[in-house]
């Protein structure tokens, strides 16, 4: 229905024998909540993993690039929920390049985590000035006047 706009429930009718309309409500009912079947995505899985609500942003990146890097690089589809609620990150596809996303995904939350609880200044001190230890004796030679800005 789009972004913000409330959830519309739609009627889908499937015809042919029982059998085969039984066998197909149960592929679409596997295919949203996990994303896939086996009677449509042959040899797929699909494994959780547990990501901080506050860490979305480092797997999504900006503009989600970081999200398309993983799906590209590793030839799966990454599903991130919305919403308040905790919920766990379903990574889909072939099981070794499943089980190479997940290690990708955690090792760039424990990165954000120690950007986050670190101290999250961005390589700035405690005052917020840059460090500069180490450049206090320097001698100002007249090529870096081209690099540096006065305010």
């Amino acid at each position: 229905m789009g972004k913000g706009q409330p959830e519309k429930k739609l009627k889908i009718a499937i015809a042919g024998p029982k059998a085969e309309v039984l066998q197909a409500k149960a592929v679409m009912t596997e295919i949203l909540a996990v994303h896939h079947s086996e009677l449509t995505h042959p040899d797929e899985i699909h494994k959780e993993v547990d990501v901080k609500q506050q860490h979305y942003a480092f797997i999504i990146g900006a503009r989600g690039s970081e999200l398309k890097h993983i799906q590209s690089n590793y030839k799966v589809r990454v599903y991130i929920p919305r919403g308040e609620e905790e919920a766990q990150v379903l990574v889909v596809g072939q099981e070794d390049a499943v089980d190479r996303a997940i290690k990708y995904i955690e090792k760039t939350c424990e990165t954000a985590e120690s950007r986050i609880g670190g101290g999250g200044t961005g390589g700035r001190g405690a005052d917020g000035e840059g460090n500069w230890e180490g450049y206090e004796d320097e001698e100002y030679e007249p090529w870096m006047a081209s690099y540096i800005i006065k305010r």
